[in-house]
């Protein structure tokens, strides 16, 4: 899916993720950076996140979808594994 050249997020990415406004999500990119937001200001901003836009993550710790930024616009909307807790 195109990220097109409107400021909202892609109407699948809305019907994807339905999070809460105040929900915590984490903007992942390269290899050792995170940024800590809620989900509406990501929402509002999310164009300004882009900086870093091929292969970013953005995550909630405690939601399962997630979206995954490429360099040539696109977006690709998924569902990761849950985590297994560490013995």
């Amino acid at each position: 899916m195109s990220s097109h050249d409107s400021h909202e997020l892609p109407e699948e990415v809305l019907a994807h993720l339905t999070w809460d406004d105040n929900s915590k999500v984490y903007f992942c990119y390269e290899r050792f950076n995170m940024i800590e937001t809620n989900w509406g200001t990501f929402k509002r901003n999310w164009k300004n996140f882009l900086f870093y836009d091929d292969g970013a993550l953005l995550i909630s710790a405690k939601r399962k979808e997630t979206l995954s930024f490429k360099e040539n616009g696109s977006v690709l909307i998924g569902t990761r594994a849950p985590v297994q807790p560490t013995k």
